[in-house]
């Protein structure tokens, strides 16, 4: 192999480009603008008023998934696992009670699945209708493992926690089930969902698609226009013409509008179209699809029979993912309502949103000053880079203003200024909050920048918004989003207990958390237990079949039996 002697030129090259950028970043006091640091006497006040005086419960939920392929199988193991920590809230302050952190046996889901190869367009359906055996495998068991951890959530929520942490981004995961959510409602006919509920279960489904977890805003937007109309008749029926006026639409956009309504209510029969008004004829639609997504649940993890058969249908990985939207909105609803606190948490996210979207406008907006112009394009090592060059104003604990979950969708376009959707629409905004921080540094050592969102709350949020003009289907838009332009008692809070949930001792936990941290190890030895588990249950019943049948090229596939006979011959020669 010929040896590039430029090499070391090439690199020395990228690091000067590096240090160039580094070379601005450091030791510039207006990042004292974007830094927040905590302020440890207002987390306590807030948190007495929000979690109460007394001894509460944290959760940390994480979930494992291994497929294996035996005997022209696919067999998954998917698990999730829920560590419990008391944490008490005090005149004094709050802490975690870490020496009582147990294992919740009660909050863990697993399941084992086999698959025939053959089967698996049947259930991670593609476009072509063709499936890589990875790819495939890996869509089922991340469906299956999202699934088990929103229901320990659920169940924890449920059970009095008023902390729960999840080993991913809430946000990013709303925004990919909103998309399987669709690819059902559009694109799909005669389903195993329609099978075991009934087809009024696509009217649900439909329904809280459009209006989102109860009490969520509802964009006034034109590509949001239906949802508009379902927020404006979920209470009672409206007027034909009440609707134009409240919706700003002439004639023209009216008979467009009645032409969607009409064509969705052939499609879903949730419309009541009577003479000159439009209604819902649905009314119980949360119940019926919270209902529904728990037997589910209990049919795939504790059922009998084959978890993805229905009849003669395959259960698909669309109508699984669908089932996990309605436990995620359930989820939504019921912290708001419990007062507890969902976080979750990213380590090593490649987001990008803060350095493309949000610093940009901070600085159109006269709110930051020029000089924090982002030259590096990823969120994650910009921040460290801050952090280790301004270190009199990153001093941890410390996290980044929050900002709109929509921003991930926006983009600024460098030629003309404007900002416009990255993917035709910006997502919906005041859903949820985003934000990254820093909670340990030593002398030697600072704990990386991680990732964290939360759900967007009204009460805490609401002074927190900023009209923003941007290009996206339809033209231009205006919406009001969040963006934190001075400190959220409620990130504070969030922030302090981000900072005392770590553990210090044990590396892997040092400035993340140490729930998700023995969540994970836990979750992780036990998929290491299943593995053989599951190669040696399959074999114990296919192989007689095989044996009787003389179907040997199913046992043992030919490429083994090939190795083994070369490494015996080898044996031989030596």
């Amino acid at each position: 192999m010929p040896i590039d002697y430029s090499l070391k030129e090439k690199t020395e090259e990228l690091l000067r480009l590096f240090e160039d950028r580094f070379r601005v970043i450091k030791r510039n006091p207006n990042f004292s603008r974007i830094i927040y640091q905590l302020d440890k006497e207002s987390s306590i006040k807030l948190a007495k008023e929000l979690l109460g005086v007394g001894e509460h419960k944290a959760i940390g939920i994480d979930g494992s998934m291994i497929q294996e392929e035996a005997l022209e199988m696919l067999l998954f193991h998917v698990s999730a696992i829920g560590y419990s920590a008391p944490f008490i809230v005090n005149e004094n302050g709050m802490f975690f009670d870490f020496k009582r952190m147990e294992k919740e046996d009660e909050l863990s889901v697993s399941s084992s699945i086999p698959l025939w190869l053959e089967d698996l367009p049947n259930v991670a359906i593609t476009k072509s209708g063709l499936a890589d055996i990875a790819e495939a495998g890996s869509e089922i068991t991340f469906s299956i493992m999202l699934m088990s951890e929103l229901w320990i959530a659920l169940r924890a929520i449920e059970e009095g926690a008023k902390i729960i942490f999840m080993d991913r981004p809430i946000s990013g995961a709303y925004q990919t089930l909103s998309r399987e959510v669709r690819r059902f409602l559009m694109h799909m006919e005669n389903t195993a969902l329609e099978e075991l509920f009934g087809e009024e279960v696509k009217g649900y489904v439909f329904l809280l698609l459009l209006l989102g977890p109860k009490g969520s805003h509802v964009p006034k937007r034109r590509p949001y226009l239906l949802h508009q109309v379902v927020d404006k008749i979920k209470d009672g029926p409206r007027g034909v013409s009440e609707l134009a006026n409240l919706l700003g639409l002439d004639d023209t956009g009216l008979k467009r509008l009645m032409r969607r309504i009409a064509e969705f209510e052939n499609r879903y029969g949730v419309f009541d179209l009577g003479y000159n008004y439009v209604g819902l004829k649905i009314k119980d639609y949360r119940e019926k699809a919270s209902k529904h997504a728990r037997e589910l649940v209990n049919k795939l993890f504790w059922g009998r029979g084959h978890p993805f058969r229905v009849g003669d249908k395959w259960l698909t990985t669309p109508e699984i993912n669908t089932i996990n939207f309605i436990l995620l909105q359930e989820i939504l609803e019921l912290v708001k309502e419990r007062k507890a606190l969902l976080i979750g948490i990213a380590k090593d996210t490649n987001t990008s949103e803060y350095t493309r979207s949000v610093l940009p406008l901070l600085i159109d907006l006269n709110v930051v000053d020029g000089s924090l112009k982002p030259r590096v394009k990823h969120d994650r090592v910009y921040l460290t880079m801050v952090s280790s060059g301004n270190m009199d104003v990153a001093v941890p604990p410390w996290r980044c203003l929050g900002y709109d979950a929509c921003f991930a969708t926006l983009v600024k376009d460098e030629v003309s200024g404007s900002y416009k959707a990255a993917r035709k629409v910006v997502s919906r905004e005041r859903l949820f909050v985003r934000g990254y921080f820093q909670s340990r540094a030593s002398e030697v050592y600072r704990s990386p920048v991680f990732f964290y969102d939360r759900p967007y709350i009204d009460e805490f949020d609401s002074e927190y918004i900023t009209e923003v003009e941007f290009e996206e289907r339809g033209g231009k838009s205006k919406a009001k989003v969040y963006l934190e332009t001075k400190p959220n008692p409620l990130d504070n809070l969030i922030l302090h207990i981000l900072s005392i949930s770590d553990n210090p001792e044990v590396f892997e936990a040092y400035g993340h958390n140490m729930l998700l941290y023995m969540a994970d190890k836990a979750v992780k030895a036990e998929s290491e237990l299943a593995k053989g588990l599951l190669k040696g249950l399959v074999s114990l019943k296919l192989t007689p079949l095989a044996r009787r049948e003389r179907l040997f090229s199913i046992i043992r596939r030919f490429r083994e039996t090939r190795s083994e006979m070369e490494q015996a011959r080898r044996e031989v020669k030596s």
